[in-house]
């Protein structure tokens, strides 16, 4: 049986659409569909029928599909030198900066210690569509926007809000305090959200006096007391726990009528990933970094 079959069937199900499968194979839609007969044959049983002008995974393919994974993970190291082969399953992790600074640690160190790791970064829209086209498997957002075949999951709620050194800003009217703010817009957000950190400025509009491409770079600022920045609680909470005194970043007011600092972490994932062991213990990572 040739592998390259079971890897077609398994991207054709995860994509749940023939043209959609054969575009990320590199195929015609004609052969990717003689490919899944020659499979069909070769098992003995049907995988795929038509459905309106789509098709859908039979209960036989859908039990198929579930193997398709390690096998092909374990035919995979057999063409790697035995002191290259890794000893555990690599999972693959798309997420922006707030997550992939502050959640590899706890992640891995009480979760999924055994396990490699795979993490790139991306804002969000564009990490809908890696996990839509399997550049990578699982994300970590907070401001989700939809994508077709891209399922959202709340796994954690996390307190945003205004912090900065207290000796310096307290008392300040807030359109005077200078913001540290992401210069790297948001596109297509639900909610009419612009900036990465989460804050309506189509609705507050902020004194952004620095415009920085990462949070760091917004910490940075906030401990000298040149700005202030919108931050997630849990973010704040880490930081204070690792600088001098004099550097920690308090909460300040926010305006008045704004709405409800609290915000939902989602896990995404393609629709037609089913929740396994792994996804679960990250789950459970964030619900315990965010706390």
């Amino acid at each position: 049986m040739d592998t390259n079959r079971l890897l077609q069937f398994k991207i054709l199900v995860e994509t749940g659409n023939m043209r959609k499968a054969a575009e990320l194979l590199a195929v015609s839609n004609g052969g990717l569909s003689r490919s899944i007969r020659v499979l069909e044959t070769e098992l003995r049983m049907k995988l795929i029928v038509p459905a309106g002008r789509g098709i859908a995974i039979t209960e036989a393919g859908k039990a198929i599909y579930a193997k398709i994974g390690p096998l092909l993970s374990q035919v995979e190291t057999l063409s790697v030198p035995q002191n290259q082969v890794p000893t555990h399953p690599r999972v693959r992790i798309g997420t922006f900066e707030v997550f992939s600074t502050y959640f590899l640690g706890p992640l891995l160190e009480k979760y999924i210690p055994q396990t490699n790791l795979l993490i790139r970064e991306y804002v969000p829209g564009k990490l809908e569509a890696a996990i839509a086209e399997h550049e990578v498997d699982l994300g970590i957002t907070y401001l989700p926007i939809p994508h077709a075949g891209i399922d959202f999951v709340e796994v954690a709620k996390i307190d945003m809000g205004i912090f900065g050194r207290r000796d310096i800003f307290h008392g300040q009217a807030i359109d005077t305090i200078p913001f540290a703010v992401p210069i790297t817009p948001v596109e297509g957000s639900p909610t009419g959200v612009k900036g990465l950190d989460g804050w309506p400025d189509h609705v507050f509009p902020r004194n952004a006096r620095f415009q920085v491409e990462l949070m760091e770079s917004a910490l940075e600022l906030s401990r000298a007391g040149l700005a202030v920045g919108y931050f997630p609680k849990f973010v704040i909470d880490l930081h204070n726990k690792s600088t001098a005194a004099k550097f920690h970043l308090n909460p300040l007011p926010l305006p008045a009528r704004f709405k409800s600092t609290k915000r939902s972490v989602y896990l995404i994932k393609r629709s037609s990933w089913q929740e396994d062991r792994v996804m679960r213990k990250i789950g459970n990572a964030i619900r315990a970094v965010c706390r």
